[in-house]
């Protein structure tokens, strides 16, 4: 065998010889179709991280923090022919298209410390393929829902899981209930894009990131909660959700990125918190139902077209009709609402005035009546206007039986306030 190995080595040399005499190149992608142990082991850097390939085709990612993706199989520096890959621990993420095309992939180890996984990682290798229909975790992300999902699918994402990767559930029509444990920390890029049967999502208090167009798409989503740990949310990630009709960016997000909420037609309310400092162009560009919007004071850059603008049928940016900005005198809020032509009022002076509206969040529910019965309980008082706002029964007083009344309204067991005679 030991022979015939140096056998083939020799002719090897002696073609390789011939081509560079006669002109004819000798091409990396020539070389990737030799034997692993004609080529002989390698190693270099891929992101954070380096890399290792022993002559038996088992590739070893090592170090700490991100492995670099964006590189299909056969373009990256250890070529197609790998067979196992080993990923040791301390390596956080596996970049997209990592081993894409690795036909002879057929052994995968994942660590613990690998969060998430990038698009089509996977694809196409053999361990990939040989997997069954349904649900696939590498290590402790969800990687990809495999196959024909199912009419009325809910899933339970299992605890300890620690990810979703990019495209997980990418055009899943038939998800209609998703629950994701307190262990997940990041929802990689179009994680659930296009599930237009998904209606309400709960994002657990442990998840810091949301990527690109997470939820884009989801026309039929009416209901999402933010938690507060979410420190960043991506470009795109609930454009096209035209079934959301309010929303509240938690104090931990600093900036509502590029198209954020663009297209969400239905959006009504929008709560800022006072952690946002930047709002990126055409936030939410084309929410025509969204005719005013409160920006606090923390808010120190607004792009153009992040609020009051649609496209229309001529594709040109087009301004809602009264659009009013609700903020600071002397602001960027202010600023913004007159380079635009929109209506600047002050935060309190006429927000405020709405019933049942009393702490001017341009919103009525339970944290306008704790407002009421801290104010009847003697914690604190209510100004004029608030005062005005909190008299929702009309008895010209302000006591917890408005807070009773706004609880109910709240809940849906009312509709409207009715006045005592």
């Amino acid at each position: 065998m030991k022979n015939l190995k140096k056998t083939i080595s020799l002719l090897l040399a002696v073609i390789i010889m011939a081509a560079t005499f006669t002109a004819l190149p000798f091409t990396a992608s020539a070389a990737e179709n030799l034997e692993m142990s004609e080529v002989g082991a390698s190693s270099g850097k891929t992101g954070d991280c380096t890399w290792t390939l022993d002559n038996k085709g088992t590739l070893t990612i090592s170090g700490n923090g991100e492995m670099r993706g964006d590189i299909p199989c056969g373009a990256a520096p250890w070529g197609t022919n790998i067979k196992s890959v080993i990923i040791e621990n301390g390596v956080t993420s596996i970049g997209g298209y990592a081993f894409y095309g690795c036909t002879g992939l057929t052994s995968v180890t994942i660590p613990d410390s690998v969060t998430s996984i990038g698009d089509s990682a996977f694809y196409n290798t053999a361990w990939y393929n040989n997997q069954p229909d349904g649900l696939i975790y590498a290590g402790k992300v969800v990687y990809k829902y495999k196959g024909t999902m199912p009419a009325n699918t809910s899933i339970e994402i299992k605890e300890g899981t620690k990810g979703i990767a990019s495209y997980a559930f990418y055009d899943c029509e038939n998800l209609t209930s998703i629950t994701i444990p307190d262990s997940v920390t990041s929802i990689g890029v179009c994680a659930f894009s296009i599930c237009t049967g998904l209606t309400s999502v709960t994002i657990p208090d442990s998840v810091t990131s949301i990527g690109n167009s997470a939820f884009a798409g989801c026309k039929n989503l009416t209901s999402v909660t933010i938690p507060d740990s979410v420190t960043s949310i991506g470009d795109y990630v609930f454009s096209g959700c035209k079934g959301l009709t309010s929303v509240t960016i938690p104090d931990s997000v600093t900036i509502i990125t590029w198209g954020a909420f663009s297209g969400c037609t239905g959006l009504t309310s929008v709560t800022i918190g006072n952690g946002v400092k930047r709002i990126d162009g055409s936030a939410f560009n084309g929410c025509t139902g969204l005719t005013s919007v409160i920006i606090p004071d923390s808010v120190t850059s607004i792009e153009d077209h992040a609020f009051g603008y649609y496209y229309n049928d001529s594709s040109q940016y087009e301004r809602v009709a009264d659009f009013t900005i609700y903020g600071v005198k002397g602001s960027t809020a202010e600023q913004y609402a007159n380079d635009n032509g929109f209506i600047f009022k002050e935060i309190g002076s006429e927000i405020s005035k709405k019933t049942g509206d009393v702490n001017g969040d341009n919103n009525v529910d339970v944290l306008d009546a704790a407002a009421i019965q801290k104010h009847a309980s003697g914690i604190s008082e209510l100004n004029s206007d608030q005062l005005v706002a909190a008299d929702v029964n009309g008895d010209g007083n302000v006591d917890v039986l408005d807070a009773a009344d706004i609880q109910k309204f709240a809940a849906g067991i009312i509709s409207e306030f009715k006045k005592k005679v």
